[in-house]
């Protein structure tokens, strides 16, 4: 009995150091990752102090403008701050995800570059005027904004993908009714064209022609019956949808068999184009000379008012 206990007594130390290291090495794990994504970025790639809030975008701007362009942005209509460009700082604060700036733009739910720019175009612009800027106030604006342009265009989708015509224009309702309209549309001489083609696969000569034209008045891009039609059967972009009417319809004036499930199988299935790596580029030489202006004397000389 006393031998048992022994053995007991020195196998639960041994047991506790290893769960001890397990949960020591445990917590510098979380530890580790919980710091590596929550940590934000304070200092832009070209060394750029990037602000932690409206405050200090203010007091950050000062620095950069010269007086002349504090003068001419001063005098800009608030109207207008939409169109306004030069203030290139902005790249240099909004580059990143992790950008802090970026982080807390984000807690009031404006995560659109272009949204972001336009209220630190703002929020300068009323500092410069002495007026009173509501960063929660002014977010609160576009969010609604923005929910109500979603609402719209969800009416819209319900309401275009039952509807035969859009804007005056007949929606062709599936494939077949596709080469109905096709047939009222195109001269003889149009439709000869396409059917003298050696196969199919040539149709894809018309894809910037008679392809865009299908996109563009079948509103493939937007909502429509007829893409509600291919979406139902896997197809989703505009270009397969286009390209799958033009082979079919070739095969459709040479009197051959259509078998719409199996061409959209085939479609689906085909092996992916290879995608070329893209050519490395100078950074440096991508900039603008006014950027690059601007990254060398940290200096914004003139803000540009487009139309």
């Amino acid at each position: 009995m006393i031998k048992g206990n022994s053995k007991i007594k020195r196998f639960r130390p041994i047991r506790f150091l290893q769960m001890k290291r397990t949960f020591s090495c445990l917590l510098v794990f979380i530890f580790m990752t919980t710091t590596c994504f929550s940590q934000e970025i304070a200092w832009s790639k070209n060394k750029f102090y990037i602000p932690k809030n409206i405050d200090e975008c203010n007091q950050e701007l000062s620095k950069f403008l010269t007086k002349k362009s504090k003068a001419n942005f001063k005098s800009i209509h608030e109207s207008s701050l939409n169109n306004v460009h030069g203030i290139f700082v902005f790249s240099e604060w909004l580059s990143t995800d992790t950008s802090r700036l970026v982080r807390h733009f984000s807690t009031y739910f404006i995560d659109n570059d272009e949204d972001q720019r336009y209220l630190l175009t703002l929020a300068y612009h009323r500092s410069l005027n002495n007026k009173l800027f509501d960063l929660a106030f002014e977010a609160k604006k576009i969010t609604q904004r923005q929910d109500s342009i979603e609402a719209i265009r969800e009416l819209d989708y319900k309401k275009n993908i039952i509807s035969d015509s859009i804007d005056g224009i007949y929606i062709p309702e599936d494939i077949y009714s596709c080469f109905s309209q096709l047939d009222l549309l195109l001269c003889d001489s149009t439709k000869q064209e396409l059917k003298s083609k050696a196969s199919s696969n040539e149709m894809t000569d018309y894809h910037m022609g008679l392809g865009r034209w299908m996109r563009n008045r079948w509103q493939l891009w937007s909502s429509s019956r007829l893409k509600a039609y291919f979406h139902n059967k896997g197809i989703t972009h505009p270009d397969n949808i286009s390209g799958i009417i033009l082979a079919s319809y070739w095969m459709y004036l040479n009197q051959k068999d259509i078998d719409i499930d199996q061409i959209i199988y085939e479609d689906l299935n085909q092996e992916p184009a290879i995608l070329v790596p893209p050519i490395l580029f100078n950074k440096k030489k991508f900039y603008t000379k006014e950027y690059r202006r601007f990254l060398r004397t940290r200096k914004i000389r003139r803000i540009h008012l487009s139309s």
